[in-house]
């Protein structure tokens, strides 16, 4: 079970940080840029996320990081109308 914090940008979910750490979901920009980060699974039951750690400092890396994955990650889907009785 989760018991972490989801990560947002711009309303798209990126990741989550849990125990101290941060993990990111796997997109054709992350898995290019983060090549040497190691796959992990953040909580039982979860898909594997790409374990970041002591990158922050690489500014130009981190931003093209959350561009690339900002573009390719799914638009958040609307949430169901309730049916009214």
């Amino acid at each position: 079970m989760m018991g972490g914090y989801l990560v947002y940008l711009n309303g798209k979910l990126i990741g989550d940080i849990g125990d101290n750490e941060l993990f990111l979901k796997r997109t054709p920009t992350s898995d290019t840029l983060l090549a040497d980060s190691e796959l992990r699974y953040p909580y039982e039951g979860s898909k594997t996320l790409m374990h970041v750690f002591d990158r922050f400092e690489e500014t130009a890396l981190v931003l093209e990081l959350l561009d690339g994955m900002y573009a390719e990650l799914p638009e958040k889907k609307p949430a169901k109308a309730r049916r009214e009785r």
